[in-house]
């Protein structure tokens, strides 16, 4: 399997600019308890990203796709630091134009670096600035032996005008977007997805199509045609098994939370 990170944006709604010792935004990768500017430490793992390597040791054979853009060179020691220290395989993709772009322009470098030599394989697709808990991972693990190419969506969370809202109807994706009243919805798309390895070239396809009309669109909306095919099904999580993004300074305390219910756990 292939893990793609897309970790090329700057995080400037964390405005860590003007609450860390750096004086500048902070590239995803890099985010731990010290650039989060936190009193105490905030993170059991040292970087936010390693949540991800730590949730998959001993999936068996494993290599990663990262997406970089915002201060990439920055980024590229802590890559060859978690090679070093989970014993993977790292490489990664630059996105010059992150600033003007959108996830789906980061995935279709990705995509097509793969696609253009030779790897064939399954993919997970993860927003680089996601925290699962536990329960989750555990989910995932269970759902990708069940088979099948799927989306996960939270029908728990509460959905804000920010949330990547999903509206589905028998199986089909009839819109995804911040633009869907949450009415209209059945919950928000968490941003990670898994596609069986003969599933990956309609991904490309469709994901090519879509940057080649438009680099502003998020990835996401390449999954509405496919769902028309019958190719996706659909993971809705349950209630304990949470997430948070780290969009927003307020987004930190949903990370608190997670960390304190994992703590307590036995």
């Amino acid at each position: 399997m292939i893990v793609i990170i897309l970790a090329a944006g700057r995080g400037a709604r964390l405005e860590l600019g003007q609450k860390s010792k750096f004086g500048f935004s902070i590239p995803f990768l890099l985010l731990n308890s010290e650039t989060l500017g936190q009193g105490r430490p905030l993170l059991r793992d040292e970087f936010l990203v390693e949540n991800v390597f730590r949730a998959l040791e001993g999936e068996g054979s494993l290599s990663y796709l990262f997406v970089l853009g915002y201060r990439f060179v920055e980024n590229t020691p802590l890559l060859a630091f978690l090679a070093q220290k989970y014993g993977a395989r790292i490489n990664y993709v630059v996105n010059p134009w992150f600033a003007e772009t959108n996830t789906a322009y980061s995935l279709h470098l990705a995509l097509e670096s793969l696609w253009h030599n030779g790897y064939q394989d399954d993919l997970l697709i993860l927003n680089g600035d996601n925290y699962l808990c536990r329960r989750t991972w555990q989910r995932l693990r269970q759902e990708r032996r069940q088979g099948g190419s799927f989306l996960v969506i939270d029908p728990v969370r509460p959905l804000t005008p920010e949330s990547f809202k999903i509206k589905l109807q028998g199986g089909v994706i009839l819109d995804m977007g911040k633009h869907l009243r949450p009415e209209e919805s059945q919950g928000e798309f968490i941003g990670v997805s898994f596609w069986q390895r003969q599933h990956v070239p309609l991904l490309v396809e469709a994901v090519r199509e879509m940057v080649a009309s438009n680099r502003q669109e998020y990835y996401d909306r390449a999954f509405i045609p496919l769902s028309h095919r019958g190719l996706l099904r659909y993971v809705f999580l349950r209630e304990g098994e949470c997430w948070t993004e780290i969009d927003f300074p307020e987004d930190l305390r949903g990370l608190r939370e997670i960390l304190a219910q994992e703590d307590a756990a036995p």
